[in-house]
């Protein structure tokens, strides 16, 4: 059968209104059986450091482990928890598709998750069962735990269950996308077949190799790994990434397509990997979960000469509604128009659409009615994201007047700063401008006097100071968009999926406070300076400041900022304001600055007229809203 014909059967069928399994509708299972008739011996999955799969190989095993997991007993339409690594992505592939031959739905377990972590996925599924693709836990209370080698170990050729309806659960992914918070997401066996899109297809028909890095149990590595069954190129898979072997990987395959997440677009620059490694053969990338600032596009072309460079946006709850492009320098920032069928919306707190080009809540809908996906439990919180076909992701985003959508960030990714809204994503792509900043990550820091304010963590591939980063984002973006306050880090904290966990970062910057001199310490040099520093040292409880010392670096904030502004005046006479210590948040800065007030007021005296009372610059004022 032709992949542009399977698309159409697939609609038809999911737009069943009797729920019933439906002959014309191709299930996962029905797929890889076409596959292992047409193509037996073709490899479908390659594991680097371990295991693979031909498609006979997938076929057998899965029907194998299916009769296994039915003779061990779990109560059909149970929901069976797979607990494997990356390493045995290849036993994961096996199991996933023989529980749903079958009868069962499955929610993904990492081995390498906290087991808090599992035991929490557990019970919000109500898994009562549990298969392990390794040594067993034997820890989880009242769960039953099977071993996948015992489960496949006798084909006996036993009848398999009918076969599962279009709506039947298929697996249960976790994420923390449209509510901010962390949710189980059911996906449907017509959902997760309607994401193997002819148009994706189409392209790879001249691939050999498909490379990813993604663990199995998030959104991008179970498309990945359904995309096994179909795709023409081998899907080869590196169980955690690491640049250097990604890049070896290439080499020694010739891989022509890979799909990459933010993360490993970035590392890859930064080890300058086009420059160590044969990349050649690279036809086609696609960055995906999140947008790769748009700063870093032209870079990551260079990297790989050949290939086209694909941007996209969905959600996990979304999927497969989606939208895609190539990368086109004139829209950097632009993340496509909808696939096929396909529509966004954007509107505003209430729902309504708002005018072209306006901000608001970005929604997207796969035009397919291909059973769109829900929360588990939660019915009322279900209800604010989905809406019939159509999925608000919690972004923020616009359109222009072709259709392209832009993301702003989201909702929760909005900082108040002094009545400012500022996108931490405007900031991070402005950051991840400069030539020595590998990676960034922007948050909102809770601050007395302006609501917030914003902090930053960077990965550097160069020497450059906190300070000369504040002062780059200052010369590109408004004075309440610079960082108060930067911590330069090795790396930044990610989960499995490589997704930057902010929470931590915020947890970072509050416990970054300097409690001492930095060695480099620069001691002040003028009397101004010194009484300065003092001041400073006493507001802030830090045993000694050097001229060179950052404010906010010192754990300044807009509170502590007003007692050392009216000690500097009990001190010097002169008032600064606010905007003007956040301008110059050092020693240095500040001296340079008070001089200059004092300048201003001894120069109409010295000039020959009456002197002219200057005055100081005024109460200091809250950021004016807009």
């Amino acid at each position: 059968m032709r992949i542009a014909d399977w698309r159409n059967r697939l609609y038809l069928a999911a737009m069943s209104k009797s729920g019933e399994a439906d002959p014309g509708l191709r299930l996962l299972a029905d797929i890889l059986a076409d596959r292992a008739r047409d193509h037996p011996d073709e490899t479908a999955l390659l594991v680097d450091g371990g295991g693979q799969l031909t498609f006979r190989q997938w076929q057998e095993r899965s029907d194998a482990f299916a009769r296994g997991l039915r003779r061990a007993g779990p109560a059909r339409q149970a929901l069976i928890g797979l607990h494997f690594d990356n390493f045995l992505l290849d036993a994961y592939a096996i199991a996933y598709l023989g529980a749903h031959k079958a009868g069962f739905g499955v929610v993904p377990l990492s081995r390498q998750s906290p087991q808090r972590e599992v035991q929490r996925a557990l019970g919000a599924a109500n898994v009562s069962t549990v298969v392990s693709g390794g040594e067993l836990a034997g820890d989880w209370e009242g769960v039953q735990e099977l071993r996948f080698s015992d489960l496949c170990a006798d084909n006996d050729g036993t009848p398999l269950p009918g076969r599962p309806r279009a709506d039947d659960v298929a697996e249960v992914i976790s994420t923390s996308g449209a509510t901010g918070r962390r949710r189980a997401v059911v996906a449907s066996h017509a959902n997760v077949a309607s994401g193997l899109d002819e148009e994706d297809l189409d392209d790879l028909v001249d691939r050999r190799y498909f490379l990813h890095a993604m663990p199995f149990g998030t959104n991008a590595g179970q498309v990945a790994l359904r995309g096994a069954l179909n795709w023409p190129p081998t899907t080869l898979v590196l169980p955690e990434f690491e640049e250097n072997r990604f890049c070896e990987l290439i080499e020694q395959y010739r891989v022509t397509s890979l799909l990459l997440v933010p993360a490993m677009a970035l590392w890859l620059i930064r080890a300058r990997a086009g420059e160590r490694f044969d990349l050649s053969s690279v036809r086609d990338v696609t960055v995906t979960a999140a947008a790769l600032p748009s700063s870093q596009m032209p870079q990551l072309a260079s990297t790989f000469p050949s290939a086209v460079l694909h941007n996209g946006y969905a959600s996990t709850e979304s999927w497969p509604a989606r939208t895609t492009m190539r990368y086109d320098p004139g829209r950097p920032r632009a993340l496509g128009r909808p696939v096929s069928g396909g529509a966004v919306r954007i509107t505003d707190a209430d729902g309504k659409v708002v005018p072209e080009g306006n901000v608001g809540q970005i929604w997207l809908s796969s035009g397919t009615g291909s059973s769109p996906r829900r929360y588990l439990g939660d019915p009322d919180e279900g209800e604010v994201v989905f809406d019939g076909d159509w999925v608000r992701t919690g972004d923020l985003g616009r359109q222009d007047q072709d259709g392209y959508l832009f993301l702003v960030g989201r909702r929760s990714e909005l900082v108040d700063v002094g009545g400012f809204e500022v996108s931490e994503l405007e900031v991070e792509d402005v950051l991840h401008q400069h030539p020595d900043v590998a990676a960034a990550a922007v948050v909102g820091l809770p601050d007395d006097i302006l609501g917030q304010v914003l902090g930053a963590a960077v990965e550097t591939s160069g020497p450059v100071t906190p300070e000369a980063l504040r002062t780059f984002v200052a010369q590109r973006l408004p004075r309440h968009m610079v960082p108060h306050r930067i911590a330069v880090v090795t790396q930044l904290p990610r989960n499995e999926a490589l997704k930057v966990q902010k929470d931590e970062i915020r947890l970072l910057l509050r416990q970054s406070t300097t409690t001492g001199a930095a060695p480099d310490l620069v001691v002040p040099r003028t009397e101004l300076e010194t009484v300065l520093a003092r001041v400073w040292a006493d507001v802030l409880g830090v045993p000694q400041i050097g001229v060179k010392d950052d404010f906010f670096d010192l754990g300044g904030n807009s509170l502590s900022a007003m007692d050392v502004i009216l000690a500097m005046t009990r001190e010097t006479d002169v008032r600064l304001s606010l905007r003007e210590l956040l301008d110059h948040p050092t020693v240095a800065g500040t001296a340079d600055t008070i001089q200059q007030k004092r300048d201003e007021r001894v120069a109409p005296a010295t000039a020959g007229g009456d002197p002219v009372a200057i005055a100081d610059s005024g109460p200091i004022l809250r950021i004016p809203r807009r």
